[in-house]
Order: C-alpha cells, then sequence, then structure tokens
C-alpha cells in the first residue's frame, strides 16, 4: 500500500481547493469536503516523499449542514 498518502481536491480550474496528508488513521490522508457551489471537482491522490503503491478512495455523502439563522 501507499506508505504516506496525500489527497488534494481540485477546482474545474485545476486549483487546489483543500489538501490533507494525516487525517486518516496512522498516516492515512482523509478529507471531508461540502462544495459551497454546484461544480466540477477532481480528487488527486499522490504520495509523499517519493511513496509509491496501491490505494482505495472512497466517497461518501454526508448529512446536510442546517441553514444558518
Amino acid at each position: 500500500p501507499l506508505t504516506d498518502p496525500f489527497l488534494t481536491i481540485l477546482g474545474a480550474d485545476g486549483q487546489s481547493v483543500t489538501t490533507d496528508d494525516d487525517s486518516g488513521p496512522g498516516p492515512d490522508a482523509r478529507l471531508s469536503f461540502a462544495p459551497e457551489t454546484s461544480d466540477t471537482y477532481y480528487i488527486q491522490a499522490s504520495g509523499l516523499g517519493g511513496s509509491t503503491g496501491a490505494y482505495r478512495v472512497s466517497i461518501a455523502p454526508q448529512a446536510a449542514a442546517p441553514p444558518h439563522n
């Protein structure tokens, strides 16, 4: 497996929206992302320090936040 995964969410323009290195268990990356606009986003998975290996990306819907009053 990938020894030090790094995740990036990219906007439609290819610019980084958010990143994560070690929020998952151990050195694993974990991102929670709630887009503020309807648009196209890309997930980029890479390894830090030149690490390589297999990885798995999972996407799950989350409950919507309550409206701001």
